[in-house]
């Protein structure tokens, strides 16, 4: 009776206690990459709320869904793509939020729904480096399920980007 009731407190406290970010002040932190390596998400025993403080309601993909949030620091250029995969989720939602601070001045900057087949991604500019911003990530319209999500830099622009570095093209009428 005794492992009986272990094991049951054991999978009630595991219910119960939800370490995926479920508000902005509970971010998890991404660092944006050269190349997207996808962090595991879930939004498996998270909550949906859509208060002030909490973003309030995003501007696509059906929201409503619980939903897990994550954080940046914007880098140097100020430009990111933020990409999400499909894993039980395969139709998603994603916000980019600005702030004051994790509980307030809370501005959606973007809203996707359906950039990479039915999962978000938003490619974003104009961020200020060093400031802190925040993403939302649901599933599309109800349930909960698994993603991943990266953050990725802009390539570098070619060693020929300007006129004086241009490559010499002959013309020539055969190939």
């Amino acid at each position: 009776m005794k492992k009986i009731l272990t094991t049951l407190s054991i999978i009630v406290s595991a219910q119960l206690s939800f370490s995926q970010g479920d508000t902005p002040c509970a971010a998890v932190s991404l660092t944006p990459n050269a190349s997207c390596t996808y962090t595991a998400g879930t939004t498996v025993g998270a909550s949906y709320q859509s208060n002030a403080a909490n973003g309030g309601t995003p501007s696509c993909a059906s929201p409503g869904a619980p939903d897990v949030w994550y954080s940046f620091v914007a880098p140097a250029g100020g430009t990111v793509t933020i990409t999400t995969q499909a894993g039980t989720i395969t139709d998603g939602g994603m916000s980019l939020y600005s702030a004051t601070t994790c509980s307030t001045g809370l501005t959606q900057l973007a809203c996707n729904d359906d950039a990479v087949g039915l999962m978000p991604q938003i490619n974003q500019s104009g961020l200020t480096a060093g400031a802190t911003y925040y993403i939302r990530v649901w599933k599309y319209s109800s349930g909960t399920g698994t993603f991943g999500i990266c953050i990725t830099l802009p390539a570098a622009p070619p060693a020929n980007d300007n006129c004086t570095g241009a490559t010499l093209l002959v013309s020539n009428t055969s190939c």
